[in-house]
């Protein structure tokens, strides 16, 4: 890692549909030695929040700085091209290609247009091989995305993520829709990625979320709630009233 220094902050980040606004002035600061959880009710403005990071969204205002450049209004291949990747609540990856395939396009398009038809680069596929390893994959590397179990293909998207060369991860509710066994390999997975790379992380289990976050920014109505430890956050009382049920 290097240091404590910030690697992305926003400033009064709004972002506005018509009358209704889904991320209301959030200023925060994410730094490169921490992983940090985002938390909040549905409909809190988890998500869109994650839509302008990476350009999905244009904010309505507000700045987001990215490794001391402004991306505000890059475009989302520029955002990728930086490093700032994320990957989505629904399972987005190529259903009819092998695992090993789904990530060598990831890792190939740090370079130029994946060649379906034609040999590729021997060194494209041998660092798809060291991804599947790393998030112990490499079983299924031949078998096609759509034959993966659910957490399976949970894990390959995060997988393609890292294709991408990431300098800041965004994931969103990667243990959604998992078992109890398979949110725990993702825990760990989490867990060893953190020491390569920042994350931050959108997620509705809070044992997931007391179990890795450094810091936790809370989301209600589009506007921050509280943005600290999650020893601190767990105890304040507009947190326990909106999201935690008036408990710890």
């Amino acid at each position: 890692m290097n240091g404590g220094d910030t690697i992305l902050r926003v400033e009064n980040l709004r972002k506005q549909f018509d009358g209704i606004v889904a991320v209301d002035d959030v200023t925060a600061e994410f730094r490169r030695d921490e992983l940090h959880a985002i938390i909040g009710p549905n409909g809190a403005g988890k998500t869109t929040f994650f839509n302008l990071l990476t350009g999905a969204l244009s904010p309505t205002s507000g700045t987001i700085v990215f490794e001391g450049e402004d991306i505000t209004h890059a475009a989302p291949s520029e955002i990728a091209r930086r490093g700032l990747i994320r990957s989505y609540q629904v399972t987005k990856l190529f259903d009819g290609l092998t695992v090993l395939e789904n990530v060598a396009i990831a890792v190939q398009s740090r370079e130029n247009a994946y060649n379906f038809w034609g040999a590729t680069d021997p060194a494209i596929d041998e660092r798809a091989y060291e991804i599947l390893e790393q998030v112990d994959l490499t079983s299924k590397a031949d078998s096609l995305a759509e034959n993966l179990s659910h957490g399976e293909q949970r894990t390959l998207e995060i997988a393609v993520a890292l294709g991408t060369e990431p300098k800041l991860l965004l994931l969103d509710e990667p243990t959604s829709g998992m078992s109890p066994e398979e949110t725990r390999e993702v825990i760990g997975l989490v867990g060893d990625l953190r020491t390569e790379f920042p994350i931050i992380l959108i997620e509705h289990k809070m044992s997931v979320v007391n179990e890795v976050a450094d810091r936790i920014l809370v989301l209600h109505n589009g506007r921050k709630l509280a943005d600290d430890r999650p020893e601190v956050v767990k105890q304040d009382e507009e947190v326990r009233r909106v999201y935690l049920g008036g408990t710890a």
